[in-house]
């Protein structure tokens, strides 16, 4: 670089400066530091997205609906068995009902249709 021996003591030791994180001649002022810092952070920002987690509503299946009410009028009124505080807990899904100290449950299933 061609530089005299008192040019490279300067560069050497603005060099150690820099890499320690001192202050040096070229630095801004704090006043117009903090200035160039707001100008370097400016920008368009996006706002946040606001997600609106709706739960889906389902349409009513009135096929399961009605085969749920048979199968609880049915073990309601024609069963053999002595059934006790029979519920319909899901209207179109599940029964539940006791027969003496036992619990049980009937859930009713619709299957896909086969992909062709």
């Amino acid at each position: 670089m061609n530089l005299s021996p008192q040019e490279e003591k300067d560069l050497l030791a603005y060099d150690k400066a820099v890499e320690a994180g001192e202050r040096t001649q070229y630095d801004l002022p704090p006043d117009k530091a903090k200035v160039a810092q707001k100008f370097a952070h400016a920008g368009t920002r996006k706002a946040p997205t606001a997600y609106k987690f709706t739960p889906r509503q389902r349409k009513p299946n009135a096929t399961k609906g009605g085969i749920i009410a048979e199968l609880a009028e049915f073990l309601e009124k024609n069963s053999q068995f002595s059934i006790v505080n029979l519920q319909v807990t899901n209207k179109e899904r599940q029964i539940a009902f006791s027969i003496g100290e036992d619990s049980f449950e009937l859930t009713l299933v619709q299957k896909r249709k086969p992909k062709k």
